[in-house]
């Protein structure tokens, strides 16, 4: 069974078909606890806790290299509570999930896991990173952002239909998500799409920044 931990604000409402479209299609085989701004810790921790050995676990919404943030960046998880995924698999589409799973993953028991490095869904990520090093990105304004988000949204859902439809492990799941990616890239730089540089850039630091533990 997937189950979905959804931490939903502003900055990551476009996320919110994922959750939505998936439990519409499979119906008992997804759950979703979406973390809104009266969400409280316990809540969202015991939700994990009981989750049924080896199943899976996606989490969307920010990240970090020391935890994972709910509601408006509000720390919910850190280093000290990745034990509540142990034995069971957790894909966490969230920035910097890489560097906490790296870190801390030889200490837990969970199964396999799946993170990843920056991903920049708004302009102020983009803007706050070339103020550390002005060649980061190139030119990317508004516009890419939102062809960007909509990319990785049909990306995510996509993956995670053909997890349930095809039943497949989590190796295959990260596989699928893998070609899926490598099409992507593919397509934007053979049909020279609209912005295709930037966002075959964005792509290719998402694929190339994805560890599986």
């Amino acid at each position: 069974m997937l189950h979905i931990v959804y931490s939903k604000d502003k900055s990551t409402e476009f996320l919110s078909s994922i959750p939505l479209r998936l439990k519409e299609k499979f119906e008992t085989k997804v759950s979703v606890l979406e973390i809104v701004q009266t969400s409280n810790q316990n809540t969202i921790h015991n939700y994990i806790e009981v989750v049924p050995a080896n199943d899976l676990v996606l989490f969307l919404g920010h990240g970090s290299s020391f935890c994972l943030y709910g509601y408006e960046k509000e720390k919910i998880i850190s280093k000290d509570h990745l034990h509540l995924f142990n034995s069971k698999n957790l894909f966490c589409f969230s920035c910097n999930s890489n560097e906490l799973l790296r870190k801390n993953f030889k200490s837990t028991l969970i199964v396999k896991a799946v993170g990843f490095g920056d991903i920049p869904t708004d302009i102020d990520d983009i803007q706050a990173i070339q103020e550390q090093d002005s060649l980061a990105y190139g030119k990317i304004d508004d516009i890419v952002i939102e062809q960007f988000r909509e990319i990785i949204t049909a990306l995510v859902h996509d993956s995670f239909s053909d997890y349930i439809t095809r039943g497949l492990d989590f190796v295959g799941l990260c596989n699928y998500f893998s070609i899926r990616l490598n099409k992507k890239i593919n397509e934007l730089i053979l049909n020279k799409s609209l912005n295709y540089k930037q966002l075959a850039g964005l792509l290719f630091q998402l694929k190339d920044e994805m560890c599986v533990f």
